[in-house]
Formats: structure tokens, sequence, C-alpha cells
């Protein structure tokens, strides 16, 4: 993103978790999970002061655009914590270890989910469950997938 736009992040390698610096996510957070009630952003200057009046956290554009761009990678806990309270994750998001790396699965997950039409409420449900619940819907979803596979493999032989 040069001149201050605000681009969506590259693509992810399929199947293959990747771990993220801080740039790059807060570029898929931009992308993925800016808030419905909010504006899009179209430049860091957006972002910097919705996060600003959400937050009460002062944030300016070159913060933004050094957090964005990889100039710096250290931010203060301070700005994690108004960072992860504006988008909804969890500050541990900003891990570059095993913490982050889960939370970026899962948020992968919901982001998914979100893009395929599913409501806010059902994705609520679902993340209060338990690794059980979740675990029997997941089993739901693959028996239900098969089947469509299956009857579309039939209809398209005949």
């Amino acid at each position: 993103m040069d001149g201050g736009r605000v681009d969506a992040d590259e693509p992810q390698e399929k199947g293959k978790p990747e771990l993220r610096p801080i740039n790059k996510k807060i570029a898929w957070l931009i992308r993925h999970m800016w808030p419905a009630d909010q504006p899009p952003a179209e430049s860091d200057r957006d972002v910097a002061r919705v996060i600003s009046e959400a937050t009460g956290e002062k944030m300016s554009y070159s913060l933004i655009w050094q957090l964005r761009t990889g100039r710096a990678a250290n931010p203060t806990f301070k700005v994690l914590t108004a960072l992860s309270s504006f988008f909804g994750v969890p500050v541990g998001y900003f891990d570059d270890g095993e913490q982050g790396e889960s939370i970026q699965e899962q948020l992968d997950a919901l982001a998914v989910m979100k893009e395929a039409g599913m409501s806010r409420a059902s994705l609520r449900m679902l993340a209060g469950m338990s690794a059980e619940g979740r675990e029997s819907v997941a089993d739901m979803i693959e028996t239900v997938a098969r089947r469509e596979r299956r009857r579309a493999e039939g209809s398209a032989s005949s």
C-alpha cells in the first residue's frame, strides 16, 4: 500500500498455517475483521481515526503506516490492546509464537464462515461451544459436504 492506501493481504498457501509478522496481521485484520458498523478504511489516516474514536487510544496515521509497512515491528502494549479491542481479537493474536498461530487459524476459519454467509449469531454460538461441540458441528458439515458431492457427481454422470 503506497501513499497510505489500505490494500488486501497476500494470499496464504492453502493448508499451511503462516507465521505472520505484525504488518501482515494488521493488514489481515483490516481486510477481514473491520467492524461492519464502521465505514471502510481507505487510508492509514482512516484506520487511525476510527480506531482512536472507538477505543479512546490516540493512534496517529504515521503509527498505523509504520506498523502496516513493518517499519515499527514492536508496538507498545497499549497500542496492541487498542488494536485487539477494536478488531475483537485477543491480544495474544499479535504473539509471534504458537499462541498467535493458533488464534490466526481460528480467525481464518471464522473469516471463511463469515464470507460464506454465516450470521454473527451463528458464529457466536459456535465460538461458545465446547471443543466437543465444535467437533460435532465439523463432523456434520463434512457429512453434508460428502452427500452434496455425491449428489453432484451423480447428476453430472446422468
